[in-house]
């Protein structure tokens, strides 16, 4: 019974003291994103395909990079509807509020339109990017992304990938 006794005495220290002192470090966030990206208005729209880089983050607040092409397009009324068609490229700054997975998000930056139809009087070929929106995210920044926002495209939706 003492045998016992002491080996049943052993198992309890040798649980209750195997502790792990570690260091407390983050899962890795995911600093890399592609986008697929549409907008659209009365007049006025926009689909492009992005790619996004996170370069900045402290406490709530992350700012992001992104760098994207696609296409543009403005309805004007008049005699006679006028379409114009054009390719972009598209340049801007993010910033992120929020925490875990859900976050505020706001977006500044320029669209530069190659026009198929040359009417630069008409259309200027710098465009603002000016959006704020609501984003949703992995918290470890892994997977799917899913953006709503309002800008001067009207209102847009975008789906990625973030890895």
């Amino acid at each position: 019974m003492k045998i016992l006794f002491k080996i049943f005495l052993i198992i309890i220290f040798t649980v209750l003291s195997n502790e792990a002192i570690c260091q407390n470090i983050e899962a890795p966030r995911a600093k890399n994103a592609i986008l697929i990206n549409v907008a659209s208005a009365y007049l006025i729209g926009m689909y492009s395909f992005e790619y996004e880089r996170n370069v900045f983050k402290k406490g709530k607040f992350e700012a992001l990079l992104r760098v994207g092409y696609g296409g543009w397009y403005y309805i004007e009324y008049g005699i006679f509807t006028n379409i114009i068609y054009g390719k972009s490229i598209i340049t801007s700054a993010n910033g992120l509020i929020g925490k875990n997975s859900h976050k505020f998000e706001f977006n500044i930056g320029v669209r530069y339109i190659f026009l198929e139809e040359w009417e630069i009087q008409k259309v200027n070929q710098y465009r603002s990017i000016i959006n704020i929106g609501y984003r949703y995210q992995h918290p470890e920044g892994k997977g799917l992304i899913f953006r709503v926002y309002l800008g001067e495209t009207g209102i847009g939706i975008a789906v990625g990938k973030a890895f």
